[in-house]
């Protein structure tokens, strides 16, 4: 029983980087089959470390809180709706974990899936960049590719979060032959341009932030990433220079909204006058509600109080009210409060440690903390959870599934001697 378990397990996993292209609903189901699999599976006696360790207390402290803070939000049936199921997420990264334990080629089999996943998303993304349309009918507009599957603008994010991953588990799968490094190289490549190509402003951000952290902190295929990261910046501003349209969407619209070029007066805005909105609302939403913040998901509604909502004078006409502020960092203060951003800021901030002690163990040359594996996933946790850029709402279950898809490859590798 327990090895069909395991076996029905892994398949789910597999699918997994597919049905991330579907939307929401699949993904998500998988999930949650996946936290109740293992459950079902583990031996609460003998397999105590999938339990006692420090991520699973602090998920469970934290998804406390969660709770905590939909309860004496305004409208607690709706905001323990996000909070209660969260711990979902926590048996997902632990079944991971659990699976890298007890199936013995399962790293080996993901990394090809989701290789095999991302060059199926190439192709389509480059068919559709060139051809106007995807292969299942999307059409390419207004700069901005589309998933293969859902039709939903998802590329770029699909590919810069998970590209972090692709890269760690491909280290411990491939050798350093030189047909693998370059093939390696062309697709680093293609992944570099399409993200660009994707019109996704701030998966293009993330894929620079891993790439330089990569260059600086990671020893193995160094030179293959910096070499990829070059050509992929010449490709990138050829592309700038002759398409009008990739131009517009990624470096002059970002001009426009930033209010950069001074087209709207001298005062530059955080990102746009519309995510400063939001910033602002959020910061008067904490200031209201410091200690436990307004309760998770509840700034689509709470926004909408004349306290905070207003408009602007300027056209067009910007509101300050939206499904959710658009920065993981203001939403969970306004959300969350005290408790759950300096819950979030422990991670970041433990993970830039991490990053500052490797890096001057490099300059010092000295035996390093980490394994370039270990660093690879922290890159690919750093850049969902960097604060000052334009995010998707925390508690959505896409966003969610790739936050803690790394995570349970973490765990066995720092608990595997146990």
């Amino acid at each position: 029983m327990k090895n069909r378990l395991l076996n029905f397990q892994e398949i789910l996993v597999y699918f997994l980087p597919v049905a991330l292209l579907t939307g929401n609903f699949l993904p998500d189901l998988l999930v949650v089959i996946l936290g109740f699999s293992f459950l079902l599976v583990v031996n609460y006696k003998k397999e105590k470390k999938y339990f006692f360790n420090y991520f699973s207390i602090f998920f469970i402290i934290f998804w406390i809180f969660l709770i905590i803070s939909s309860l004496q939000s305004v409208i607690p049936s709706y905001s323990i709706k996000s909070s209660l199921p969260y711990i979902r997420f926590l048996f997902f990264s632990l079944s991971i974990w659990y699976l890298i334990d007890h199936k013995e080629n399962f790293i080996k089999n993901f990394t090809l899936i989701l290789l095999c996943s991302f060059i199926v998303v190439i192709i389509d993304g480059y068919i559709q960049y060139f051809s106007g349309v995807s292969i299942f009918g999307h059409h390419y507009q207004s700069g901005r590719l589309t998933a293969l599957i859902s039709g939903e603008k998802i590329i770029g994010s699909y590919l810069s979060r998970l590209y972090p991953l692709l890269i760690a588990t491909a280290m411990l799968t491939y050798t350093n032959s030189k047909k693998i490094s370059i093939l390696l190289l062309i697709i680093f490549v293609l992944i570099d341009v399409l993200i660009f190509l994707s019109g996704e402003r701030v998966a293009f951000f993330n894929l620079m932030l891993s790439a330089i952290i990569f260059i600086f902190l990671i020893k193995k295929w160094k030179v293959l990433r910096i070499s990829s990261f070059l050509i992929s910046i010449i490709i990138v501003l050829f592309i700038s220079m002759t398409d009008s349209k990739v131009k517009n969407r990624m470096v002059s619209h970002t001009l426009e909204q930033s209010n950069i070029s001074g087209n709207s007066g001298n005062k530059p805005f955080l990102f746009s006058e519309e995510h400063q909105n939001y910033y602002s609302t959020s910061l008067k939403m904490f200031y209201d509600n410091p200690l436990l913040g307004i309760g998770p998901k509840m700034y689509r509604h709470i926004c909408k109080d004349d306290k905070y909502y207003h408009l602007t004078k300027n056209y067009p006409v910007v509101s300050s009210c939206s499904t959710h502020p658009h920065g993981t960092f203001f939403q969970l203060i306004a959300e969350t409060g005290i408790i759950g951003i300096i819950s979030y800021m422990f991670v970041f901030f433990s993970i830039i440690y991490l990053f500052s002690r490797r890096l001057l163990d490099t300059v010092l040359q000295k035996n390093t903390l980490l394994s370039d594996y270990e660093i690879c996933l922290l890159i690919a946790i750093t850049i969902s959870l960097w604060p000052l850029i334009p995010s998707m709402q925390f508690f959505h279950n896409w966003i969610s599934i790739i936050y803690f898809l790394p995570v349970g490859f973490l765990l066995s590798y720092q608990y595997k001697n146990l």
